[in-house]
């Protein structure tokens, strides 16, 4: 068995362990009786206490740990309750799982202190790497982050916040953005005039959503001043005949315009 194209199920009761062969995801299958012959589940009908020294399991160690000296009957019983091994496909989509997870949590509630906008998911991907960071599949994603958030500050500027400021939508488009900013925001004190005033606070994670999709309801006539920071003036990027505001572009004020 040079080649490994099996999984190990392990098992242990009163201080046994037990381990069978099995073929990979066939025990998934099994349990929930996608497949009902157990023979096409397992690889091998030994039972070793440990596999990796081809030490078998003795019929006294079966009748201790099951009651039994049936080889087949004490599978089932394996099969059913023991831990299946992950092959090494399997670890790596695992890692691979967490690590994205990671990236996400990170993306969805920090900001680049300078910009108070979201890190970009590349700029995390590049600093973990620097750091040459190895999520484990195994261990929970919170524990990992206390742990990596207090070294990943010194490869890349973050700061764990809520965006918060005041979004304006002219009237014509109130029914279609306020579907829009109930989607992804919080919500606070409103003003109405000639346009709909709300003070709103988003995770800074789903902000690009956030922008991408209340351009769409008011055809780009919006204006989100995000508290610190230079307005997003979007209104002034599809007209440039409007009135006179602030550019929101690079954080720099737009020049007064004389009429």
């Amino acid at each position: 068995m040079s080649q490994r194209n099996y999984q190990l199920v392990r098992y242990k009761v009163n201080r046994n362990n037990f381990e069978v062969m099995v073929n990979p995801g066939a025990v998934m299958k099994y349990r929930k009786k996608t497949i009902t012959d157990i023979q096409e589940v397992i690889y091998s009908d030994v039972i070793y206490k440990n596999q990796s020294k081809a030490e078998q399991a003795s019929e006294a160690d079966l009748s201790q740990g099951f009651e039994t000296e049936d080889v087949m009957a004490c599978i089932e019983i394996i099969l059913q309750k023991g831990e299946v091994q992950l092959t090494s496909a399997e670890r790596k989509a695992k890692v691979e799982k967490k690590r994205l997870e990671i990236i996400n949590f990170i993306h969805q509630n920090y900001v680049d202190p300078a910009s108070k906008k979201p890190i970009p998911v590349v700029r995390i991907e590049n600093a973990l790497e620097t750091m040459k960071f190895k999520p484990d599949g195994n261990i929970p994603t919170d524990k990992q982050l206390a742990k990596l958030l207090k070294k990943l500050p010194e490869y890349i500027p973050l700061k764990k916040m809520i965006m918060s400021g005041a979004l304006t939508i002219p009237n014509k488009y109130i029914g279609q953005a306020q579907n829009v900013v109930h989607k992804y925001c919080e919500t606070g004190k409103e003003s109405w005039g000639n346009a709909w005033t709300v003070e709103v606070s988003i995770v800074p994670g789903v902000y690009d959503n956030f922008i991408r999709d209340i351009s769409s309801a008011t055809q780009g006539e919006f204006n989100f001043n995000i508290d610190g920071q230079q307005s997003n003036d979007n209104s002034n990027n599809n007209n440039n005949n409007n009135n006179n505001r602030n550019k929101g572009k690079k954080g720099k004020k737009g020049k007064k315009r004389n009429r």
